[in-house]
């Protein structure tokens, strides 16, 4: 995470319950993570953030979006402070 107040964004998903395929090739399905390399903050909550993809050998069957579970501010000049102080204040 760039450039945020938190170093990590928690994500979500729903998982399709079912997906149709031709029968025998339940075992030939693969699911594909697709996510940014980097964010950079804000990011609210809800945003889609990515895609989970079922797929087979022809293509992509499903896709379900990968979203932000909770809000991540910018980084603030205040943040940043209070970080220095926590890091003083514990190591002293």
């Amino acid at each position: 995470m760039q450039k945020g107040e938190e170093p990590a964004l928690e994500l979500c998903y729903t998982a399709p319950e079912r997906c149709l395929a031709v029968k025998g090739q339940g075992s030939a399905l693969q699911a594909e993570v697709e996510l940014p390399q980097t964010l950079e903050a804000p990011i609210r909550e809800g945003s889609v953030i990515g895609s989970l993809n079922i797929k087979n050998s022809q293509g992509i069957l499903q896709s379900c979006p990968i979203i932000a579970a909770k809000p991540v501010d910018a980084r603030s000049f205040s943040g940043c402070f209070r970080r220095v102080v926590n890091a003083l204040w514990l190591t002293a």
